[in-house]
């Protein structure tokens, strides 16, 4: 009988609807491919194996077929890698297989064929301990790939930290070091009511129709496909998390990619732009680094003029990720090579030096008054003073003491004790001034100001920074901020101070992980000042 070697075409298993019981595969209408004896034949991209897809280069494998000993040998060549039985080819790698091995043209990818050899025969004891002449031509190297692990056999739904973050995780994700990333909401979804927040878990409808090929395209390229979602609904309890999961899960079954998916419910550490959610990717990918520079992100919140924030644009600055729109990415729009700065940048930031705490002590006996945003550094540096100068000086807030009241008859009994007294509130408003500065004449003394002129934007800032490096330390809310900020007046050497001195903040790192921590964005909004 006449020996024959085909290439025949694996068909591609796609994930289910959420209704489906059983697997299902697309049609797969690609012709086999007939290998000569012993003539390498390349393919790729061409008539013979009906694939236009241009990631494919159209010299992509060379392949021969030994019909004596049932083996092919494969020539990587293409510029994409290629895999053998979930193997990558690295580029030039030569591999002999086995019948029924399997070839993708595209590690990862639709284009598989199984070798098929026909008939197949038994080996013989002496033909089967005979040396493979192929060996001695090529390189066999079998090698494990750090690109790809075995998919996840089930769908799985879990929390971390408390539930600041859950994770779902579709069946058929594999741990890639590769990541193609996603924003959600705007992104890959949006609602078919047209309102800006969703009224049920059903009112979505994907944003473009790209979107299915474009996730599907990367997956077969060896991506683990992600998503990153900021979900406060589910923090404040106006959407359960088993809800959005359900809601996610539909998504991508109509997507037909699986994905892994990060969601973030509160504040903190794990909301864009602040990168928790990826540290979180990277320790649960199966110990597989994760290429940063053959990575990207897409995300719709670019500080755009329709956008409502920076922070997926942030978010991908951060982690020093290629970052696109979805106009860019999934319908090739060109955007400017340069998007919107924020009003506030933390990148931007002069670094000072420190406040000088001999420039500030004074001989005489005085009311000290800090005047500044939570945030600003005055308690910080209000410490640091009665540390070195206990015996001089003392300290009342509001944030001990509870009251406007209790700090002003506290400073009566320090002024008593010949102590100069400093004010550590915000005193942001002249009617809170005055009454310290009626206090400090009616015991003859001056009152001096220490202004830390720190923006608001930069004062929330170092309020989320301290919340993600301290859980101890209280949240101060956007709405308290925007209330301080509507009463605050800049203090006036005309309100009765008998100096006004301007006060620099200067921050502190416990370590180098911290003070990198610092310097990246964390507001989600930075749109307004």
């Amino acid at each position: 009988m006449e020996r024959t070697c085909r290439l025949v075409p694996v068909p591609v298993p796609v994930p289910v609807p959420a209704t489906a019981n059983e697997s299902t595969s697309v049609d797969d209408e690609r012709p086999a491919i007939t290998l000569p004896d012993g003539q390498p034949l390349t393919i790729g991209r061409s008539a013979l194996t009906a694939i236009t897809d241009p990631l494919l280069s159209r010299q992509q494998l060379i392949i021969t077929a030994d019909f004596r000993t049932q083996q092919v040998c494969i020539k990587a060549i293409g510029s994409n890698p290629a895999g053998v039985n979930g193997l990558q080819l690295e580029k030039n790698q030569n591999i002999c297989v086995k019948n029924g091995s399997i070839i993708e043209l595209l590690l990862n990818g639709p284009y598989r064929y199984m070798v098929k050899f026909d008939p197949v025969l038994q080996p013989s004891g002496s033909s089967a301990k005979k040396k493979n002449h192929f060996e001695t031509d090529y390189n066999i190297k079998k090698v494990r790939t750090n690109v790809a692990m075995t998919a996840t056999d089930e769908s799985t739904f879990k929390n971390i930290d408390g539930g600041l973050v859950y994770i779902f995780t579709k069946k058929g994700v594999k741990s890639s070091n590769k990541i193609a990333a996603y924003d959600f909401d705007g992104t890959l979804v949006k609602t078919k009511s047209g309102n800006v927040f969703p009224k049920d878990i059903d009112d979505w409808q994907l944003c473009f129709p790209e979107v299915p090929d474009k996730l599907k395209h990367y997956f077969g390229q060896g991506y683990k496909i992600v998503v990153f979602t900021n979900q406060a609904s589910i923090g404040n309890r106006k959407l359960k998390p088993e809800d959005f999961k359900k809601k996610i899960d539909n998504v991508l079954s109509r997507i037909g990619v699986p994905a892994q998916v990060f969601i973030s419910t509160s504040g903190g550490k794990y909301r864009k732009p602040a990168t928790g959610m990826w540290t979180a990717l990277c320790e649960m990918n199966n110990d597989i680094t994760i290429k940063i520079n053959e990575s990207f992100y897409c995300g719709d919140a670019a500080g755009r003029e329709k956008d409502h924030s920076f922070a997926d644009l942030l978010f991908a600055e951060n982690l020093n990720l290629k970052f696109q729109t979805p106009e860019q990415h999934f319908k090739g729009k060109t955007e400017p090579t340069t998007f919107n700065r924020p009003l506030f940048d933390i990148k931007a930031i002069v670094k000072h030096n420190s406040n000088d705490i001999d420039n500030i002590i004074q001989d005489q006996q005085e009311i000290l008054m800090l005047v500044g945003f939570p945030g600003c550094g005055k308690s910080n540096f209000a410490a640091k003073l009665y540390n070195k100068f206990r015996n001089k000086y003392g300290i009342v807030s509001q944030d001990t003491l509870g009251s406007l009241p209790k700090c002003i008859s506290t400073a009566v009994k320090l002024i008593k004790e010949k102590k100069t007294v400093i004010v550590d509130n915000t005193n942001l408003d002249i009617e809170t001034r005055k009454k310290w500065i009626e206090v400090a004449n009616s015991h003859r003394l001056s009152c001096r100001c220490l202004w830390f002129d720190i923006s608001l934007k930069h004062c929330e800032h170092n309020n989320l920074y301290r919340q993600i490096t301290n859980k101890d330390h209280a949240v101060i809310s956007k709405m308290i901020y925007s209330r301080l900020k509507k009463k605050y007046v800049e203090p006036n050497a005309k309100e009765g101070f008998s100096a006004i001195q301007k006060m620099n903040f200067v921050p502190e790192f416990s370590d180098k992980k911290n003070e990198t921590l610092y310097f990246q964005h964390l507001l989600e909004n930075s749109k307004r000042q």
